[in-house]
This record gives C-alpha cells, sequence and structure tokens, in this order.
C-alpha cells in the first residue's frame, strides 16, 4: 500500500541553493484530525500493542488465529502492517541503577547492585529492540469518483469508521489499539520516526 510518503531526497534537493519544500521532500501535504494527507490519499495510521502469541496455549493460539481470520472477512478493506524498530533508551534506568550502587552502604547489597547492573547491560546489549506495530488504512474512494472530487470530512467519517471497527476486531484477538487525545501529535510522533530512525533514538516532535 503506497500512501504517498516517500524518503527525503537530500541529494535530489540542493538546501543551499533552493528553497526547502516539505511537500516534495516526503509527499505529506497535512496532518488533520491524525489523518496523514497527500496529493492522492488519506490515511488514518493505528499503533497496535502486540500479544505474545508462543505463550499462548495451544487452543489460545488457534482462537486468536480464527479471530483474525474473521478480521480480514469483516473488514473488506486493504490494510498494510508495518513495523518500526529501534534500540530502547534505557539510559535512565542504567542511571538510576548507578545512584543506588553509590549510595548504598552495605557491601553485600552493592555487590548484588553491580551484578545485576552486568547483566542489564549484557540483556540490553544483545536484545534492546522497541517496536512499533503500526497499521494503515487508506480511504477507498467509491467508483468512478476522482480523489480531487473527494471532501475531506467523508473520508474521516468513513476511516473512524473502518478504525473503530479494526479496533473492535483486533481487541478480540488480545490486542490493544493505542488511543492518545491529541491524534495529531501521535501521528506527527510516528511519522517522524519513520522518516529520521537515527534521530528518533533521541528526540520527539515538539508539541504541536
Amino acid at each position: 500500500m503506497n500512501i504517498g510518503i516517500k524518503k527525503p531526497d537530500f541529494k535530489k534537493n540542493n538546501l543551499l541553493h533552493d528553497k526547502l519544500n516539505i511537500h516534495e521532500l516526503i509527499g505529506i501535504d497535512d496532518i488533520k484530525n491524525g489523518i496523514v494527507v497527500t496529493d492522492n490519499s488519506y490515511t488514518a495510521i493505528l499503533e497496535v500493542i502486540p500479544i505474545n502469541f508462543k505463550l499462548k496455549s495451544e487452543r489460545e493460539q488457534e482462537y486468536i488465529i480464527n479471530t483474525y481470520c474473521e478480521l480480514l472477512k469483516t473488514m473488506r478493506i486493504s490494510f498494510d502492517i508495518r513495523t518500526i524498530s529501534r534500540k530502547e533508551d534505557s539510559r535512565d534506568h542504567m542511571e538510576y541503577i548507578s545512584r543506588l550502587y553509590e549510595t548504598e552502604t552495605n557491601e553485600n547489597v552493592k555487590a548484588l547492585i553491580a551484578e545485576y547492573e552486568e547483566t542489564v547491560s549484557d540483556i540490553l546489549y544483545q536484545s534492546a529492540v522497541r517496536r512499533r506495530f503500526l497499521v494503515y488504512i487508506s480511504y477507498e474512494a467509491p467508483a468512478g469518483i476522482k480523489f480531487e472530487r473527494i471532501n475531506f470530512r467523508d473520508a474521516e467519517r468513513w476511516l473512524n469508521e473502518k478504525c473503530a471497527q479494526f479496533s473492535e476486531a483486533i481487541g478480540k484477538c488480545g490486542n490493544k489499539v493505542i488511543y492518545q487525545r491529541d491524534k495529531n501529535q501521535l501521528t506527527a510522533q510516528i511519522m517522524f520516526e519513520l522518516l529520521n530512525i537515527k534521530s528518533a533514538e533521541k528526540e520527539r516532535v515538539p508539541k504541536i
């Protein structure tokens, strides 16, 4: 599913001599009520909290698979599932452990803290990856209707209905959809992480 979002091509755009055109760089016109607007699409992005399928019993796994199949039949629209993977920021936790070690007076407890710190460091080094699971649902216009003639409110109403339908259906599988009062902020942060993988490890989108 192509929602019109593209990676910036900084070689193509000479930032020293040309004016920086955000639309030309990434193809996004706007974010309205959490919906990504491009030249030819309206797309809602849902963030879904995953479940640990492997820890489920055989009966539970079968139920989840059957329920997901029912979701596909019920939705009757195409949607795209993507993930954002990046290293987890554990600096605060490691600094907290260091403070505990420095202020502890009991040598036996200090030894336990030091052992714990080493164990956590090893785990973080090997597998400290945070994944965000995203579902893209794009508005599907009625047959014969050109995108230019689509009213945003109609598309928004359709997307809200499909998102609610998806959330209810995926909830039966044990997953939850993350909701935030400020939809634009959540969507902007997701887009920032998609387009700025390195920067997103340390930075967040300012309040909009």
